[in-house]
């Protein structure tokens, strides 16, 4: 199954740079198949995804995000052991994100039916439960 990672700060520092990378490594034999990160700044949201393992997604692209990340106070992060939807379709990797929320997800939403008229963007069945919260709010959204 997969990883999940995340922390949230009242005090932006440096740190967050030096914790999320230590997070992503200690989850990557969680999942190998793609990683990602949610970055939320105070005038931002930056999503940064890839189906490359996690020691790999660092080198890549921790260097241009290293201010963002610095200057965050909310952070999601994924490793991603794919079960359904292919992950060379980033739509199908984590964060999974709707016009109103950031979702990371482990396991698998197989006794949910996906919501008619939803314009859902992968084939990943996390994005199902990302709909259910999406229309019908977060508490109950959740089944």
């Amino acid at each position: 199954m997969c990883g999940i990672v995340g922390f949230l700060t009242d005090k932006p520092s440096e740190d967050n740079y030096v914790f999320l990378t230590r997070l992503l490594y200690l989850a990557a034999d969680r999942g190998t198949d793609a990683t990602g990160i949610a970055i939320t700044t105070k005038d931002n949201i930056n999503i940064v995804k890839e189906a490359i393992p996690s020691d790999k997604f660092i080198k890549k692209h921790f260097a241009n995000l290293r201010g963002d990340i610095s200057k965050s106070s909310v952070i999601l992060g994924h490793t991603r052991a794919a079960t359904q939807g292919h992950q060379r379709d980033n739509n199908n990797n984590h964060p999974v994100h709707s016009e109103s929320y950031i979702m990371v997800h482990n396991g698998t939403c197989s006794s949910m039916d996906r919501i008619k008229g939803y314009p859902y963007k992968g084939e990943v069945d996390s994005e199902i439960l990302l709909s259910y919260v999406e229309k019908n709010g977060i508490e109950n959204g959740l089944p």
